[in-house]
């Protein structure tokens, strides 16, 4: 009989790991999942950012292997019950942190983002490790890979459940990272009380989950940004996390990953400068490309003067957000028979399209990763060029302008640098206080600046216009260095400057 009890709770022992081994490797990835959509986006989201988070990622994993030696078992029971709290209001606690670094903005603060990591990622790491030396040597090379080969199937769950959250409510899969963790540590405690203290808890945690967002996003984005900013949305997307916020004027923004891309009347004037007088400029235009597709408003000033208009949008979840919050700028309802979304990489719809544009703009964000500053390469352009009729245009913005200091302008010149090595005609035009500069470039197709002037005067913009030629252009950007595939320095250049 002692026996078969002895037997019985060996048995039960051996699953308990195994479940525990599986929840760890789960749980592994969908961390990663949540840290890389939080920390970017609390501290802008640069190729800097993601690399620093990636790395501490792993380094925490390293330091779990290391201190799993000293570590018992009672101490992991206690470790598990003091980042309770931690892993419970996770993204919460990045977003407070993020808005004490922007009151103090000290170097140090920004690191201990990083470090702080460690503690977080080295917990699931320790467990196949431990469970490994309790096994008898005779035995162990049989259970490495059954032990490592229940994790690594933890961490194909956790991916396919990433997967699956998208069809899901908004931030799902924090919920599930959440209940997999309190499954954890039941397993370890197998307390009775504890299981009630953690249903009653993660209850709870559903309830105000809608008054912790808001709060911890609005206080965010009031040091950021501005204050008094109302949180109408969020929305982890496939590619960022998005929010839409309304000021006490009902001004809406977009941002994707903690950075606006669209607010303020300078903001929706923009796209109206990148759609409309392009268009006006090039007359008898029927079929017009924009790649990136954001709030959708540059395609309803593009309407106006295009009877054919593609957007090309990568993000799934920014086209959601467009159509269920900008009504009031893109008018779809307005222009659905004049427009056609797709849902793809730019550079992989132009290289994969037959068709060819009078006009593609290219309205994509700042070169602040290395997947959008391919959008800004020789080679890119050289795409576009092949994708244009005969005396069709480029338009794109120059992510700032060619105006000002040195340190500002670096990139800006570097665009224009870019677009004038695959087009022999091109221009800019910029508007006061505006911070862009757009440039037009063409093969064959011939720009003037008399030509943006009587534009804007005919479409009766009220704001100074400058613009700049192609010899003035020639001189400005004489010694910058074009952007290429073999030459993507521009992303470190800018994560630096965005962290400073």
């Amino acid at each position: 009989m002692i026996l078969i009890i002895l037997e019985s709770s060996k048995k039960f022992y051996l699953s308990t790991n195994k479940a525990i081994l599986f929840l760890a490797g789960c749980n592994s990835i969908l961390l990663q999942y949540l840290l890389l959509k939080e920390l970017p986006a609390s501290i802008f989201s640069t190729e800097i950012t993601v690399l620093l988070a990636l790395t501490s990622y792993f380094l925490g994993f390293s330091v779990g292997y290391f201190l799993v030696g000293k570590l018992s078992l009672n101490k992991i029971k206690l470790i598990i019950i003091l980042l309770f709290p931690v892993h419970t209001f996770l993204i919460f606690i990045i977003r407070v942190l993020a808005f004490l670094f922007f009151q103090i903005r000290e170097v140090w603060l920004f690191l201990s983002f990083f470090t702080s990591l460690f503690i977080f990622c080295s917990f699931y790491s320790i467990f196949l490790p431990l469970f490994l030396l309790k096994v008898k040597r005779k035995k162990i090379q049989g259970f490495v890979s059954t032990l490592y080969s229940l994790e690594l199937m933890g961490s194909i769950f956790g991916s396919l459940l990433i997967l699956l959250s998208q069809f899901f409510f908004p931030y799902s899969i924090y919920f599930i990272y959440v209940l997999i963790f309190y499954s954890l540590m039941l397993f370890l405690l197998r307390n009775k009380v504890v299981f009630s203290f953690l249903a009653i808890t993660f209850i709870t945690l559903v309830f105000i989950f809608p008054y912790l967002n808001k709060t911890t996003l609005e206080l965010f984005y009031s040091k950021s940004y501005a204050e008094h900013l109302n949180l109408i949305d969020s929305i982890y997307s496939p590619y960022n996390r998005i929010d839409v916020l309304e000021d006490e004027k009902n001004h809406r923004y977009l941002s994707l990953d903690g950075i606006f891309y669209f607010g303020t009347k300078d903001l929706e004037d923009f796209n109206l400068y990148l759609a409309e007088i392009p268009l006006y400029v090039k007359k008898n235009v029927s079929d017009v490309l924009i790649v990136g597709g954001g709030t959708l408003s540059s395609a309803f000033h593009a309407s106006k003067y295009a009877s054919n208009i593609t957007v090309v949008e990568l993000d799934p979840g920014v086209i959601l957000t467009a159509s269920n919050h900008f009504k009031e700028f893109n008018h779809l309802d307005k222009i659905a028979d004049k427009i056609n979304i797709v849902v793809d990489d730019g550079k992989h719809y132009l290289m994969n399209s037959n068709r060819k544009f009078d006009v593609i703009i290219v309205d994509v964000p700042y070169p602040w990763n290395i997947q959008t500053t391919l959008l800004y390469t020789i080679d890119f352009y050289g795409i576009v060029k092949t994708k244009l009729k005969e005396d069709g245009i480029l338009v794109t913005h120059l992510s700032g302008s060619m105006y000002g200091n040195e340190i500002n302008t670096k990139i800006p010149k570097r665009i224009a640098k870019s677009v004038s090595e695959v087009f022999p005609n091109y221009i800019t035009y910029s508007f006061e206080n505006l911070g862009y500069e757009i440039m037009i470039a063409s093969s064959d197709f011939k720009i003037s600046r008399d030509m943006i002037y009587n534009t804007v005067n005919k479409l009766r913009i009220g704001r100074k216009t400058s613009t700049l030629e192609k010899e003035e252009i020639d001189k400005i950007t004489n010694s910058s260095n074009p952007i290429t595939l073999f030459n993507l320095d521009v992303v470190i250049t800018e994560s630096m400057l965005m962290i400073k």
